[in-house]
């Protein structure tokens, strides 16, 4: 048998979740995001990924359930299809979330970098407690989305990554630097050149905005699938909570509260 066709029957065996990872797999090879969006136009239809997906998990579950009565058949051959090019969209719909606005995220941290070395170490308590709160504003930002990230993976693809490369090097970049702004402020302003920055307080005290940032995504994948599988109006159903809940009341009252925390003092062992 050739390569080829044990690849075909490897494939024609694949549930949902491993035939989305494999073509996501196959898809990262190609190292930005967009470059390979802005490439699917050149493939025939059959080949666009959702069309490829669709046709991959049906034909899995009729061989699957070869023999079985044909109503149970398409209905489990929906119900794969389904859940297929769910996971699909949400794989996608996590590597714009990072791609976009990448660039303005990483220029506030860098602002406020540049900020630091300068007049920081003459601010004012005012100065210093109102660039507090922009860094905890934009550093919050930063991990409030790998967070979520991270939780999509764990969650939907048992772990792995469906971040294309150029994704995943902003995401690791903003974090970097998110850190490299904490530990300026600690060396120049707060007189701690030794301390440890730790965001992990920071990061449990946002575990209410990550959860609901990662459930807007989920939720997003969820109405584009519907939108194909169901019509628009059960795609809409679904989005309407975030119309009038965004952001959720009580994760932006715990980030207020942090803000306003006049806590100075970003590393893990604080001056005295």
């Amino acid at each position: 048998m050739s390569i080829q066709k044990r690849l075909v029957k490897i494939q024609g065996a694949l549930r949902p979740e491993q035939a989305v990872l494999l073509l996501i797999h196959e898809a990262r090879e190609t190292e930005s995001f967009y470059l390979y969006c802005s490439g699917l136009h050149e493939r025939p239809a059959s080949e666009c990924p959702r069309n490829r997906i669709n046709r991959e998990v049906a034909s899995a579950i009729r061989l699957a359930m070869k023999g079985k009565p044909a109503e149970l058949v398409e209905k489990a051959v929906r119900s794969a299809a389904m859940e297929a090019d769910f996971l699909l969209m949400l794989a996608f719909r996590v590597n714009e979330e990072v791609l976009n606005h990448a660039d303005a995220r990483q220029l506030r941290l860098q602002l406020l970098l540049e900020q630091v070395p300068h007049p920081g170490e003459n601010w004012t308590e005012e100065e210093q407690e109102a660039w507090i709160g922009r860094l905890l504003l934009n550093v919050s930002e930063v991990l409030v989305l790998k967070m979520a990230v991270e939780r999509i993976e764990r969650e939907y693809f048992r772990g792995n990554s469906v971040l294309f490369r150029d994704a995943a090097q902003v995401l690791d970049d903003e974090f970097r630097l998110a850190q490299e702004v904490c530990e300026a402020y600690d060396r120049v302003v707060a007189g701690c050149p030794d301390s440890a920055v730790d965001l992990g307080p920071v990061a449990e005290f946002l575990r209410p905005l990550t959860e609901f940032r990662a459930s807007h995504l989920v939720d997003k994948a969820k109405s584009d699938m519907l939108r194909e599988f169901s019509g628009s109006e059960a795609a809409i159903s679904l989005m309407r909570r975030f119309w009038t809940d965004w952001p959720p009341e009580a994760a932006t009252h715990c980030l207020e509260q942090r803000v306003g925390n006049n806590r100075p003092y970003l590393a893990s062992t604080p001056p005295p």
